[in-house]
């Protein structure tokens, strides 16, 4: 179950469904400079923020793509959306 405070952002997860994430996508822009992890300006609990445009799923990552569209005509730089899934966990290692 997902559960919001109608005066936060604040979402917290509990119960069923057991939710899994195997694999991450990511909107990721091209350039002569090399590629990089796109993200948007957006207000997150009344503070202007810069968010990844990251999901673990599709829905995700179709409600993202107008903004991913946009970034792109503006910037004029081209992009590709990645699927990453090859989940290692290095929390001891950092």
């Amino acid at each position: 179950m997902v559960a919001a405070r109608a005066d936060s952002d604040f979402v917290e997860l509990s119960g069923e469904p057991d939710l899994k994430i195997d694999a991450m996508y990511a909107f990721v822009a091209q350039g002569p400079e090399g590629e990089g992890i796109m993200a948007a300006s957006m207000f997150i609990a009344g503070r202007e923020m810069m968010m990844p445009l990251v999901g673990a799923d599709l829905t995700r990552i179709k409600s993202l793509l107008p903004h991913a569209r946009e970034i792109a005509r503006v910037s004029g730089k081209p992009f590709r959306i990645y699927r990453f899934d090859n989940k290692t966990d290095i929390t001891d290692q950092v």
